[in-house]
């Protein structure tokens, strides 16, 4: 039981410090929610630098919108757009999974131990 109990702890500890790693600093939280707003307005030139603030900080949301917004305005996926997908992907971003999967020529994006990656990423987005 006490065992138990420590494990609950420390799983507690683990999810509270990573959810603090990954929080905004006001002036960040703000700029996501400005890029947000844009975001959903169809506009990707003007979000995409406001977003990238929160992005570079780590929020998963933040790194999809801005692949989304890259891969808009570049009417394809590019290193970039992929970089981005794939950061909120290592964050469990199942939709950040998908942009990635219908990408034919990914494996020209990424070296062969990123593609690697990113099939067990694909499987684990369509298990979903």
């Amino acid at each position: 039981m006490n065992n138990l109990l420590n494990k609950l702890l420390l799983l507690g500890l683990l999810t509270l410090t990573i959810g603090l790693a990954n929080a905004l600093t006001p002036g960040q939280q703000q700029a996501k929610k400005q890029g947000e707003i844009l975001y959903q307005q169809g506009l990707c030139e003007k979000p995409a630098p406001l977003l990238e603030l929160a992005a570079k900080a780590g929020d998963s949301e933040s790194q999809y919108y801005l692949g989304d917004c890259i891969e808009r305005l570049n009417s394809m996926m590019t290193k970039e757009a992929a970089y981005w997908f794939e950061q909120a992907a290592n964050q469990g971003d199942t939709c950040a999974m998908m942009p990635l999967a219908r990408t034919d020529d990914l494996y020209k994006l990424l070296n062969s131990s990123d593609y690697c990656r990113l099939m067990l990423f694909v499987s684990f987005a369509y298990s979903v």
